[in-house]
């Protein structure tokens, strides 16, 4: 329970153990004293240590019997119901404190340590065969053959730190681990526990286990390390596509060979940072999950690799489906030296369920229409004019093009007719499907004082915010809802000036919905202005 809130918080109190923890300003909050709970907070604590207990027995049945009972519960009592509804998913256990004062962490710490599940409480992982695809699992035992997933990658300018889960199995610091997505083999040669950010070597890694590995060459986030002779694929992190990009520039030319080549080791740290370059501006382009992630981005290259940089403002990334569906054809032919050129493509576009997924090009030609060694070139031509960009400019997504029918002259270079009937044909479907733009949508969670929720609902309504749900606790109101993340921009400043700094917000990135026609008509006025 908290002792205070924002400005007001000083402490915290342990409802398990009854007591009151005090954390000392002048070490950073690293010494810890706990005492009796004041006076001023007895009855309080009283009330929820009872609420406590009575919602863990609704959970717990040895802990039902004792309070049913009416017999003395102790500590020892309440931390194993809490372990137990814990690892069963059946409850969660809430801590407070504060990062930035340091406040809490001790008991956060020690609750994981008491109440999240080991290796073995969860069982066997379950993999995929890497050469036939079928399910293998892999026991939490160090005789089991050994797998482990590289799940975070740190970039420092001395070495990049991979860290690593080891479901199974034991190797010596300095074995050689097998990488079933890039085929190749990783010495591990320095291992380390990590204790904040000291390291200390270890001599082997084994199950359970979670380390730090220095110096991995061809190893990424999500990727699987494993035992060559019994290979395995652990199933990877899921990464979303970014939804803001920005535009950055070094300062000095410096700055910009030092970014050129810290940028691919941030994007090995963190597979949801993109980087790419604007071809009708030439600018260099930063893409991200949000205002934010870019921002902590910038900050920490100025910050850590003293690099200066500059900047734009932030944008969103839209994308392009269709309405309903159509066909379109196109026909290529020139005379390029001395040989004839010649394409015709046939297309047809209709709507996938799944407007956020990569255009499905399928071949829907009779069989023997063309030479099956000119099809990869026919799709992969499909599949470019799509990520290219649409009628209004922006990558097409949610749709399955058909391949109707197509003919070619083999004279010359075919590969160039090909690309460019396929392309035409393309955008002549599109339009005849209806081009449709989408934008990013994020999930909204807002908390602010109970006094301010009108005037937030305004500024809401104002960036085209659809409010799902309110909830009021203690004094606060929970806002929880959807809103397109292009209008979000700034919102923060927004809130903290309307609620005297004390809202806060989380937008966490959901789909894409299509953009209200009124806006869709700007987009295209400012593509052909």
């Amino acid at each position: 329970m908290p002792d205070g809130s924002a400005e007001t918080f000083e402490g915290v109190v342990d409802l398990i153990d009854e007591t009151y923890l005090a954390f000392d300003e002048g070490t950073l909050g690293r010494d810890v004293s706990a005492g009796p709970i004041p006076e001023r907070l007895a009855a309080d604590a009283a009330t929820r240590r009872a609420a406590m207990i009575e919602r863990l027995a609704e959970h717990h049945e040895p802990l039902a019997d004792l309070f049913l009972a009416e017999k003395p519960i102790g500590p020892d009592d309440l931390r194993a119901a809490v372990r137990a509804v814990t690892v069963s998913g059946s409850a969660v256990p809430v801590l407070c404190g504060a990062s930035l004062r340091n406040i809490g962490v001790q008991p956060l710490l020690d609750a994981v340590c008491w109440y999240l599940p080991s290796p073995i409480d969860v069982g066997a992982a379950i993999g995929t065969n890497p050469k036939d695809g079928s399910e293998v699992t892999r026991a939490p035992e160090d005789k089991a053959p050994f797998s482990a997933l590289v799940f975070k990658i740190q970039a420092s300018p001395a070495a990049d730190l991979f860290y690593m889960r080891v479901y199974s199995g034991r190797l010596e610091s300095g074995d050689r681990a097998w990488n079933p997505r890039s085929q190749e083999r990783e010495r591990l040669r320095r291992v380390l526990r990590m204790y904040a950010d000291r390291g200390e070597a270890v001599e082997a890694l084994e199950a359970g286990d979670i380390v730090a590995v220095a110096g991995l060459h061809r190893s990424v986030s999500g990727d699987t390390l494993c035992d060559e002779a019994k290979p395995v694929l652990l199933e990877p992190i899921r990464f979303p596509s970014t939804v803001v990009s920005i535009a950055i520039e070094p300062k000095t030319s410096a700055d910009r060979d030092k970014l050129a080549e810290l940028i691919p080791r941030l994007q090995r740290e963190d597979p949801t940072l993109r980087s790419s370059v604007d071809a009708e501006t030439g600018q260099s382009l930063l893409s991200g999950m949000g205002e934010l992630h870019l921002d902590v981005t910038l900050k920490r290259i100025e910050r850590e690799f003293g690099i200066k940089l500059g900047f734009g403002k932030p944008r969103v990334s839209y994308r392009e489906t269709v309405r309903g569906s159509g066909e379109g054809s196109a026909t290529y032919q020139r005379q390029v030296g001395g040989d004839p050129l010649f394409a015709r493509v046939r297309l047809s576009i209709s709507p996938l369920a799944d407007q956020g997924a990569r255009a499905e090009v399928v071949d829907a030609m009779a069989p023997g229409t063309i030479p099956v060694a000119y099809q990869p070139a026919l799709k992969d031509s499909i599949a470019n004019a799509a990520d290219g960009g649409g009628i209004y400019g922006y990558p097409v997504t949610g749709i399955r093009v058909g391949i109707e029918d197509a003919s070619f002259s083999e004279s010359g270079q075919p590969e160039i007719a090909i690309n460019s009937a396929a392309s035409h044909a393309f955008r002549d479907a599109l339009r005849a499907a209806g081009p449709v733009v989408l934008e990013p949508y994020g999930k909204l969670e807002i908390r602010i004082p109970e006094d301010h929720v009108g005037a937030v609902m305004k500024t809401l309504q104002q960036r085209r915010a659809v409010v799902m749900d309110t909830g009021f606790s203690r004094e606060s109101a929970i806002i929880r809802g959807v809103a397109p993340i292009g209008e979000m921009f700034g919102f923060l400043t927004a809130l903290r000036s309307q609620t005297q700094g004390r809202g806060s917000f989380m937008l966490e990135p959901l789909d894409y919905r299509p953009l209200p026609d009124n806006l869709t008509a700007l987009h295209h006025d400012k593509l052909i202005g």
